[in-house]
């Protein structure tokens, strides 16, 4: 997984620019369910045409599968809240509930 993608088409010196509008992600094993796959994109990879997910969803869906709780939170020294996960819903379609 990577914040980018490779740019659905080819540009100058046959190279493939950063794509932020979509990217895939291979996930696995901690009780997750396999062999599954998640949205979809436009034919040439160009945009997601469905179920887009966040990074927020993909840390809150393995929190998840880990039995950590969404709405955690670390403790500093000083006894300051910090929350460890910010936004983000589980992506159903991988966890067993």
């Amino acid at each position: 997984m990577g914040a980018y993608g490779r740019s659905p088409r080819i540009g100058p010196n046959n190279r493939r620019a950063p794509w932020a509008r979509s990217w895939s992600l291979l996930m696995g094993g901690g009780g997750l369910r396999g062999g599954i796959v998640v949205g979809k994109t436009s034919a040439d990879g160009a945009r997601v045409t469905s179920e887009p997910i966040s990074f927020e969803d993909v840390w809150i869906t393995v929190a998840k599968a880990m039995g950590v709780a969404a709405d955690a939170k670390h403790m500093t020294r000083n006894g300051r809240p910090i929350r460890i996960f910010n936004g983000g819903q589980p992506i159903r379609e991988l966890l067993d509930d």
